[in-house]
């Protein structure tokens, strides 16, 4: 997991802002709860503005807060993009598809906690 801030110089080329990426510890516990039958839970509680969306979305890009590291998570797979790319796709895309992100990610999350550490990986 990456731990720090972009350069400076990226910063005016890609207009993204320099945030913290150090783990967030209410996200970390999120990644970690469950439901009455043992699911794990969503991110998302519904009532993210599109900014805060965008926010999780580049947080969760540039690293697990909680240090996971799953072959299969949208954000893991986003994290090869430019950071150009990434702004752009990010100020393109929509709500419903900001929340389909997360829906990947919990599908992956559940599978891998559901799996035992040494089972075959999946093709």
């Amino acid at each position: 997991m990456r731990t720090h801030e972009p350069k400076a110089g990226l910063e005016g080329a890609t207009g993204l802002r320099k945030q913290s990426l150090e783990p967030d510890r209410g996200c970390v516990a999120r990644l970690c709860l469950r439901d009455a039958q043992g699911n794990l839970l969503s991110l998302l509680t519904g009532k993210e503005s599109d900014a805060q969306l965008r926010h999780l979305v580049r947080r969760f890009v540039a690293g697990c807060p909680a240090g996971h590291d799953h072959s299969r998570c949208p954000f893991r797979l986003l994290d090869g993009m430019n950071h150009g790319s990434l702004k752009a796709m990010l100020d393109g895309i929509t709500r419903s598809g900001m929340a389909s992100l997360f829906e990947i990610e919990l599908e992956t999350r559940q599978r891998a906690w559901d799996s035992p550490p040494c089972s075959k990986p999946e093709p």
